[in-house]
């Protein structure tokens, strides 16, 4: 599969669960290395580079996704291979807000995932780095 080919495959995927999408289309007149996808939907924000099954990260594609993790973003290296965490990613619904007929309304509560959160961008990004060194 190509690369144009899995990202159709992956915006058509985005687009079925809700997502915004952006892509540039021309990227010469871009600055090197930044993600092909913009993902918006709710509150979530994703940047997504792909490549083929055997395509190789670029440095300065590698510097954009980890400046890009370090500010908490969820920066995701797609192949074709990653069908599955891909569906799942992008399925996933949001978090209803519920309101409660009552003087006051209950704050959300979400789990804390900020260390798993930090644990998970280091690893992508150490293994961003060792593709980057190929």
């Amino acid at each position: 599969m190509t690369e144009k080919q899995w990202q159709s495959n992956v915006v058509k995927l985005a687009k079925l669960h809700g997502w915004l999408v952006y892509h540039t289309f021309d990227s010469r007149r871009s600055t090197a290395g930044f993600p092909d996808l913009v993902l918006v939907k709710g509150k979530r924000l994703i940047f997504a580079e792909l490549k083929t099954d055997h395509g190789r990260i670029r440095p300065e594609q590698a510097e954009w996704m980890n400046a890009l993790m370090e500010t908490g973003a969820k920066v995701y290296l797609w192949r074709p291979g990653d069908v599955k965490e891909v569906t799942a990613t992008l399925a996933v619904r949001m978090p209803d807000l519920i309101r409660v007929a009552s003087t006051r309304e209950p704050k959300p509560q979400y789990p804390d995932s900020r260390s798993a959160d930090a644990k998970e961008r280091k690893a992508r990004r150490d293994e961003l780095l060792r593709l980057a060194q190929k």
